[in-house]
C-alpha cells in the first residue's frame, strides 16, 4: 500500500482551515433575551426548592393532623369509658 502525499494540496487545505479558524467568533455575545439560559435554570432550581420545601410543610403538616387526630380519638375514647362507667354505676 502507497501513501501519495501532495504538499501543495495539503498546505492548501491547512491554509484555508486556518483561514476559516480566525473567522470563528468566540467572544461572548451580548444576547438580549429577556431570560437567559442560567437565569432560566435558576429559576428552575428555586421551583424545584420551593416545591420540596413545600413538601416538607405538607409532610410536617399532615403528621401533626395524624397526631392531633390520634390524640383526640383517644381522648374521646377515655371520656367515653368515663362516661360509660358512670352510667354502670348509677343503675
Amino acid at each position: 500500500m502507497e501513501i501519495n502525499l501532495i504538499e501543495s494540496e495539503v498546505k492548501e487545505a491547512l491554509r484555508k482551515l486556518s483561514t476559516t479558524v480566525h473567522h470563528l467568533q468566540t467572544d461572548k455575545q451580548q444576547l438580549s433575551f429577556s431570560h437567559s439560559k442560567l437565569q432560566l435554570k435558576t429559576e428552575i432550581e428555586q421551583t424545584e426548592q420551593a416545591y420540596y420545601e413545600l413538601m416538607q410543610s405538607y409532610k410536617e403538616m399532615l403528621l401533626k393532623i395524624s397526631e392531633d387526630a390520634s390524640q383526640k380519638v383517644t381522648e374521646f375514647a377515655e371520656k367515653e369509658r368515663k362516661l360509660a362507667t358512670a352510667m354502670d354505676s348509677s343503675r
